[in-house]
């Protein structure tokens, strides 16, 4: 059986910060950990940094079991999606009353949490559509405070055969190139 074949749900990011069940200094933290993350590696003006913000969406999910939700964030309604609707994903979570980043940002349409788990965190696949019939598949396990990727599949939902294309039944996967 593959990694990923038997999800325990798929993240449905549709909160914004004031949504989530957070006092003010824990928003305030973190939007920070989440504007130091914005910053690497990229050149925002004042503005850019103040777009990207107001447009994160939130899924509260608890990836470890201890009650404490884990914040799946992604970026919507901006410069920083393709037109396939992959956009910049991060998962940051709390140790301590600290936000950290434990899984980096990847591009992203779609994120599945796994009920198989590593280091004490549901492993998690991060789907990235390629085109309507392509996808790319990352498979993350958490180690050592952070989410890895462990893992890269491509999926096709079509094949060519001469001059025809025909629509499979089930996908067909192979290791990413």
């Amino acid at each position: 059986a593959s990694d990923w074949s038997s999800d325990v749900c798929s993240s449905d990011l549709s909160l914004t910060i004031s949504q989530l069940q957070l006092s003010t200094s824990e928003q305030e933290q973190l939007k920070a950990v989440l504007l130091a993350e914005l910053k690497q590696g990229h050149r925002l003006n004042n503005d850019e940094v103040a777009q990207y913000l107001d447009g994160l969406e939130y899924s509260p999910i608890d990836l470890n079991g201890d009650s404490i939700p884990e914040f799946v964030v992604q970026t919507s309604g901006n410069s920083s999606c393709s037109p396939t609707g992959n956009c910049p994903t991060w998962v940051v979570g709390r140790t301590g009353g600290t936000f950290k980043v434990i899984l980096r940002q990847s591009i992203a349409q779609t994120i599945t949490i796994q009920k198989l788990r590593s280091g004490g965190y549901h492993d998690v696949v991060l789907v990235m559509h390629g085109s309507a019939t392509t996808q790319r598949l990352r498979v993350y396990r958490y180690s050592q405070g952070m989410y890895l990727r462990v893992g890269c599949y491509e999926t096709d939902w079509d094949v060519i055969e001469g001059d025809d294309r025909r629509k499979l039944d089930e996908p067909r996967f192979s290791k990413c190139r």
